[in-house]
C-alpha cells in the first residue's frame, strides 16, 4: 500500500520540479543590442507667468529589441554624442511670441539629478544634444532606472514668459542607448 502512495507523490514532486524549470536564457540572447526611445512632453500650451510642470515616463519596453530579453538586461550605457540623444523644443513659427523661464528638466525620483541647458530662458527651437559630461550622466541616470525598476519618469518644468498657444510648441527627449545582457 505504501508503494502505491510512493509512486504518485513521486510523480507530483517530478512533475512540479520539471514545470518550475526556471527562466532558461534564450539561444538567441545577444551580448548587446542598441536601440532608442523618444518621448514627447504634451504641448506645451500655457499662461503666461504661471508654471508648468508635465511629465513622461521611458520604459524598457520604448526600446526596440530590448523587451524579449528584459529578464537578461545587465546594464544599459548612454555614449556622448552630438546627434542621437537629446533635448529639443521645437515647433515654434516665426509668428509665435514664445519665452521658458526657469527650464529644468529631472528625473521624477530625484529631483536634484536635473539636465544641465546652460541659459535660463528658451525663445526658439533649439536642440540639446547629450554632448557634455553633465547631460550623459543625467540620460545615463535615466537609463539606470529604466534597467532597475523597468521606467523612469522626467519632469518637465517651466515658466512661460508669454502666454503659449500653439499646440505643436513641444519638448522631446530622445536617448539611444547601449543594451549589455547576461
Amino acid at each position: 500500500m505504501k508503494k502505491l502512495l510512493f509512486i504518485p507523490a513521486l510523480l507530483f514532486i517530478a512533475i512540479l520540479f520539471i514545470s518550475c524549470g526556471g527562466d532558461k536564457k534564450p539561444g538567441d540572447l545577444p551580448v548587446q543590442v542598441k536601440a532608442a526611445a523618444e518621448k514627447t512632453f504634451p504641448a506645451l500650451v500655457a499662461t503666461e507667468g504661471v508654471a508648468q510642470s508635465v511629465e513622461v515616463e521611458f520604459r524598457v519596453e520604448d526600446f526596440p529589441g530590448v523587451v524579449q530579453y528584459k529578464k537578461w538586461i545587465k546594464n544599459a550605457d548612454v555614449p556622448m554624442s552630438t546627434t542621437s540623444t537629446y533635448i529639443e523644443l521645437k515647433g515654434i513659427s516665426e509668428e509665435d511670441q514664445v519665452e521658458l523661464k526657469n527650464v529644468t528638466v529631472s528625473l521624477a525620483s530625484v529631483p536634484a539629478n536635473q539636465f544641465s541647458f546652460r541659459i535660463t530662458t528658451i525663445t526658439n527651437n533649439e536642440k540639446f544634444a547629450a554632448d557634455r559630461t553633465d547631460r550623459v550622466t543625467f540620460m545615463q541616470a535615466v537609463m539606470n532606472e529604466v534597467v532597475s525598476k523597468g521606467s523612469s519618469k522626467i519632469v518637465l518644468k517651466y515658466t512661460p514668459g508669454t502666454t503659449m498657444v500653439n499646440p505643436n510648441v513641444k519638448m522631446t527627449i530622445r536617448i539611444d542607448a547601449e543594451f549589455f545582457f547576461n
